[in-house]
């Protein structure tokens, strides 16, 4: 069901992970050393420089354009290239490919549902490029404190990620792992959740994202950006007429009783932006 032509792998290529976010840091830390650098999105989950920064390694920002689609800036990102470039983290879906490996964050899947919005896993698009997948049931099953996620090495370029995935289970078991309860419940959670509970979930943020997109248009100097996946919503807004970012997130806070995080210090150099979660 899970390894198709497309995208092969064995129950070797895969590692399991207390979670996601678990599974990105291996994924970070087996593939690159002190000094080299990995680019990740801007604006991007934080958590990806954050596990950068104490190994010592540099975390790259490439731009996502700030449309109604959010596409990469494919010129940006290939200008940050060096030969100290050991990945590109790829939050799919979010939103390159080429001999650098890919780490692609696919803990949201098949949470799509944009008009003609369809979700195509990092690993069968290419043959050619290494990935990583990174993955869990956090959030499809909308069970996060479960903490059980996977990185799938998808390694089909002669041994290119041998070592990198030697490293990776070497990583695995500084920890005890997940939890052996969830481990054992996982097969099920795969094989017996009906695709209702999915279609459910997606017709329900589909309608919560198109309910706030409208409302939040119709304010005068408000921009958001209509999501077509996920559960957030970047809100760009004219500082002409809200101040800057911590005077609108303190304006909300103290007329509307709604916490928000400013993008400058949590999705990193985006000005003028929230993120709501819907």
């Amino acid at each position: 069901k899970f390894s198709t032509s497309e995208a092969p792998f064995t129950a070797d290529d895969v590692v399991l992970a207390s979670g996601c976010s678990h599974a990105l840091e291996m994924a970070i830390v087996a593939i690159a050393d002190p000094g080299q650098n990995i680019l990740v999105p801007r604006p991007g989950f934080p958590l990806y420089s954050t596990l950068c920064q104490p190994n010592g390694i540099e975390s790259r920002q490439y731009r996502l354009e700030m449309d109604d689609k959010g596409l990469i800036d494919l010129a940006h990102l290939e200008s940050l290239i060096d030969s100290q470039t050991r990945a590109i983290i790829v939050n799919n879906p979010s939103n390159p490919t080429g001999v650098v490996p890919i780490i692609a964050d696919e803990i949201y899947g098949d949470l799509v549902y944009g008009e003609g919005a369809r979700f195509h896993p990092m690993a069968t698009l290419s043959p050619h490029v290494p990935i990583i997948t990174c993955d869990g049931i956090g959030k499809r099953y909308l069970v996060p404190g479960w903490r059980l996620g996977w990185l799938i090495v998808h390694d089909r370029c002669g041994g290119v990620l041998s070592e990198i995935k030697k490293g990776i289970v070497a990583l695995s078991q500084k920890i005890d792992g997940p939890c052996a309860l969830i481990q054992g419940a996982l097969p099920s959670i795969l094989r017996d959740t009906p695709s209702e509970f999915f279609d459910n979930t997606k017709k329900l943020l589909a309608s919560n994202a198109s309910t706030v997109y409208d409302k939040l248009s119709r304010v005068p100097g408000l921009r958001p950006l209509k999501p077509q996946g996920a559960m957030y919503m970047m809100v760009g807004f004219e500082p002409s007429l809200f101040g800057d970012e911590t005077k609108f997130v303190r304006g909300l806070i103290s007329e509307e009783r709604v916490v928000c995080l400013a993008p400058p210090s949590l999705y990193k150099l985006v000005p003028s932006c929230i993120s709501l979660t819907k």
